[in-house]
């Protein structure tokens, strides 16, 4: 019988389980066995997309271990686990097993991290909406009828609902801060580079893809940085030495410079909600002592797209060549999802010059971003532009269509991935609806720590709350 009851572990972050663990008032197999409790209890959000036998996981051994004995959950891209599936949300991975341990799974293993599973995502990571053909939607906590976002759904929904207190995500253009804002969770996309993806990818994207987590403190994001940041041998590049993130927590935060801003830099509209977010959220930060004022960061919104466009493309063009050689598969027809070929396709047919003109411009973009961070200490927007989805949206048929549909609804997050910048989601509230309101806090490169500060500051100030933890609550549209 686990030590604790499972709604009682779903109100305990990471950090405060492992106080438990590491007092001896629970063990890491207890842990373990409330967490797949609560998965079983919340199976109809559909935000597992593999679970592992319980007698297969590798426990903590390390009670000291800083987050000794947490369960956790991969999102099912990136991260190799030796023996655990990955299938990218799609069925062209259908069957492949990993071989051999990452860095990074090492690393979290080191920190007394439980892994014991992958969240359900967007199909190759590539929409803002988690509803793969091959797993289906994953359903918001908050509202049964909303889709959880993507394209790290399952990880923000896991969180919110309690499954586990923090979760691994990642980030291309917003995939972490897009479904932590609609799952009221909190996420921080880390610099480039600042969490190793090696040995198996160098730079995911070109440097556009991030790993770091969801979570439901603002401590754990920190924590779980600290234990996993830093450069692996060989990598070309990294983000600059640290300092501990958690010890920004406890220091009183200094009164930055913010420029705030609510207009979609593609002038898409922005929902009504979003706005009114960032305003009482800018409020409330001067009402704290910090500086705001309305400016807005220009860069070459083009450039981000055309680079997109190329840099995804070609990625999952040669992920998709790989697997189709080993599967001796000579079409991806009913392995993909219409947009994901079409994508593919066309990304065929680019040059050297399409790729390095690509870089040149998240290249620029990246000094843009870094020259108005010579101005201001923290840009403060709205996440996303609209609302959270329905729970099946209508699916793109192709490219035109996906990255349309993306641009829409989260047109304010991708600059930061060219850029290289750290940026989060910090809840804010909610909407008539009942569904959670975030904003976006973004900084200069390497300077997690001051965004943790600020969030910090806010989570005491305004703090957040769960998901209902034993039903969906039904809201009206």
């Amino acid at each position: 019988m686990a030590a604790i009851s499972a709604s009682e572990y779903a109100e305990h972050d990471a950090i405060a389980l492992a106080g438990l663990v590491r007092a001896g008032d629970a063990t890491p197999a207890e842990l373990l066995e409330s967490a797949i409790a609560r998965a079983e209890e919340r199976a109809d959000l559909n935000a597992i997309a593999h679970l592992m036998p319980m007698d297969e996981v590798m426990l903590a051994t390390d009670r000291q271990a800083a987050l000794s004995g947490v369960p956790f959950l991969l999102k099912d891209i990136s991260v190799q686990v030796a023996g655990m599936a990955l299938t990218m949300g799609s069925e062209l991975l259908s069957g492949n097993v990993c071989v051999a341990d990452d860095t990074l799974t090492q690393r979290f293993r080191a920190a007394g991290l439980s892994l014991f599973g992958r969240t359900v995502m967007a199909e190759l990571g590539m929409r803002v909406v988690t509803d793969p053909c091959k797993f289906g939607p994953t359903v918001n906590p908050w509202n049964p009828g909303r889709n959880a976002g993507g394209s790290s759904g399952g990880a923000a929904a896991a969180v919110a609902a309690g499954i586990v207190p923090v979760a691994h995500a990642t980030d291309a253009f917003g995939s972490i801060r897009v479904p932590a804002a609609h799952c009221g969770v909190f996420g921080l996309k880390p610099s480039r580079l600042r969490v190793p993806g090696g040995p198996g990818i160098g730079e995911a994207l070109a440097g556009l893809g991030n790993p770091h987590c969801v979570s439901f403190s603002v401590r754990d994001s920190a924590a779980l940085l600290d234990a996993v940041q830093g450069a692996d041998i060989g990598d070309a590049y990294a983000s600059p030495p640290a300092a501990a993130n958690v010890a920004a927590l406890e220091r009183p935060p200094r009164r930055v410079r913010i420029a705030c801003w609510t207009g979609a830099p593609d002038r898409t509209p922005v929902a009504s909600a979003n706005v009114l977010a960032v305003e009482e959220m800018a409020e409330h930060l001067a009402s704290l002592g910090h500086h705001v004022e309305q400016a807005e960061l220009i860069y070459d919104g083009s450039a981000l797209s055309d680079a997109i466009r190329v840099l995804a493309g070609t990625t999952s063009a040669m992920m998709a060549k790989r697997r189709m050689q080993a599967l001796g598969a000579t079409s991806l027809d009913g392995l993909l999802e219409p947009a994901s070929i079409d994508w593919i396709e066309r990304a065929e047919a680019f040059t050297a010059a399409d790729f390095q003109s690509a870089l040149h411009g998240i290249h620029q973009i990246g000094r843009a971003v870094g020259s108005f961070f010579q101005a201001y200490d923290a840009y403060l927007t709205p996440v996303t532009a609209e609302r959270p989805m329905a729970l099946s949206p209508p699916r793109p048929s192709d490219l035109a269509g996906l990255l349309a549909q993306n641009a829409a609804h989260a047109p304010f997050t991708a600059v930061y991935n060219a850029g290289g910048c750290p940026a989060m989601s910090v809840p804010s509230g909610f909407d008539a609806q009942g569904l959670p309101l975030a904003v976006q806090i973004g900084a200069a490169f390497g300077k997690e720590a001051r965004l943790f500060s600020l969030a910090a500051e806010i989570e005491r100030t305004k703090p957040w709350r769960r998901a209902p933890l034993h039903m969906l609550q039904t809201f009206t549209a």
